[in-house]
């Protein structure tokens, strides 16, 4: 079977239960198995696990604890086999078994980047955090966990790597190790440009593309606070008596009440100032699908006024696939 897999008379065949249910190595051994090649040699074949990496939520430089956010992984190949991601449900089961994670709710309808910002139903293994996401093609679980037992200072710029030793307050059980590190800091930071706080921002964020803007925000609220921000007079179209620039977010997932991620954290922005809009696009509540692009067009004036007219910064964390080119459309 092996061999009539690997010929042209075996194409059909091969792209039917090969090509579209692309099993694992696992299934494959399983399926075929007379295939038991020595296990020196599979290590020495398989590739090495690239790393997963998560934007933190908050300003890490504020605190001393850090917050992830990600999207646990399940789906179903077309043959109904369940299949997992590689980290997120790993992560989830073991500080759920430690009493780092706590059910928030039960139930919530799925919510990813990928599945809800363009309509692509292809499964992300996104973001890691104080708010655990869900995206799976079954009932999701939301919780969240404290990373107050995380303090080390090393966390905001470490050196190389760190070591993390995770555990709940009380908690008997070993405490989870993970070994950590930051990625070379991008042109993805808040402020834009050194010094140009006035500058405004639009932040576009789905399901856990949300993360770095809880981030940018906790850091335009110190400098709300700051005795070195300017004051100006507020104006029609923001909240704000600072010098800080607008700052507008669109965040979009599938219901309020089980997807919203950090819906106490924005509020608070925008009580205090440090977000002046906030426009969210829940797509299943509603007939037609409504997503972050079409919220664009409906306020396609004042995006044109922030980035054109007040020279602004537009941020898109998301899934690239499926949402960034449904923004890209909508802002052409």
């Amino acid at each position: 079977r092996l061999l009539l897999l690997s010929s042209l008379k075996g194409r059909k065949q091969f792209n039917a239960g090969i090509a579209v249910e692309k099993p694992d190595l696992l299934g494959l051994l399983s399926a075929f198995p007379s295939c038991r090649p020595p296990i020196a040699h599979l290590l020495q074949t398989l590739p090495a696990l690239a790393p997963r990496f998560y934007s933190v939520c908050n300003a890490p430089q504020l605190r001393d604890e850090i917050r992830f956010a990600f999207n646990i992984t399940r789906w179903s190949s077309p043959r109904g086999v369940a299949r997992l991601g590689v980290f997120t449900p790993w992560i989830l089961a073991e500080l759920t078994a430690r009493g780092i994670v706590q059910p928030l709710s039960q139930g919530a309808t799925p919510c990813s980047a990928s599945d809800d910002d363009a309509g692509s139903s292809s499964p992300s293994d996104d973001l890691g955090s104080t708010s655990v996401a869900s995206s799976s093609s079954s009932a999701s679980e939301v919780g969240s966990f404290s990373s107050s037992s995380v303090t080390s200072s090393s966390l905001v710029e470490p050196p190389a790597s760190t070591c993390l030793s995770l555990s709940s307050a009380g908690a008997s059980s070993t405490p989870l190790e993970l070994v950590v590190f930051s990625r070379k800091r991008s042109l993805f930071v808040y402020p834009p440009l050194a010094g140009n706080l006035q500058s405004p921002i639009i932040m576009i964020g789905a399901g856990t593309g949300i993360a770095p803007f809880l981030g940018f925000l906790e850091h335009r609220r110190a400098l709300c606070g700051s005795a070195n921000t300017p004051t100006v007079p507020a104006t029609p179209t923001t909240t704000r008596a600072t010098g800080l620039g607008e700052a507008w977010l669109f965040f979009g997932c599938r219901h309020r009440t089980r997807d919203f991620l950090f819906e106490e954290d924005l509020q608070r922005h925008l009580e205090e100032g440090s977000l002046t809009r906030l426009v969210t696009a829940f797509s299943r509540e509603q007939p037609d699908k409504v997503y972050v692009q079409h919220k664009l067009l409906e306020h396609s004036r004042d995006v044109f006024r922030i980035l054109f007219e007040e020279d602004g910064f537009l941020y898109i964390c998301g899934d690239a696939r499926g949402m960034a080119k449904g923004v890209q459309q909508a802002l052409l």
